[in-house]
């Protein structure tokens, strides 16, 4: 699974995913065009077509962006990079547990 990092990577229409942090989910968005007025931005649509905000092109360097094609190999990698995210997530609330038991029986 090779990383979209640079913009100029993409050509009009073509579609890239990517896992937000936040949340967990997926996104697929479709690239439009560098942004007519700062080279910095660039346009995309999301899955429904919609405008999204300005998209900052540095973002491809320091977040994982990959080529979307609808394929099953595609979708097998976005499966595994969701199943990541929530296994990092489960550690990180176990370690949070672990932390708070520790601190409950110090205090006792």
């Amino acid at each position: 699974m090779e990383r979209i990092t640079d913009i100029k990577e993409l050509k009009p229409g073509q579609q890239i995913w990517h896992i937000n942090q936040m949340t967990g989910n997926f996104e697929i968005m479709e690239f439009v065009c560098i942004h007519p007025h700062n080279e910095a931005y660039s346009v995309f649509l999301n899955q429904n077509y919609d405008g999204m905000p300005k998209f900052y092109n540095k973002n491809l360097e320091n977040e994982a962006y990959y080529p979307y094609d609808g394929s099953a190999s595609c979708w097998d990698n976005i499966y595994n990079a969701q199943k990541d995210w929530h296994n990092m997530k489960i550690r990180w609330i176990e370690q949070r547990e672990s932390r708070r038991r520790e601190q409950t029986e110090k205090a006792k």
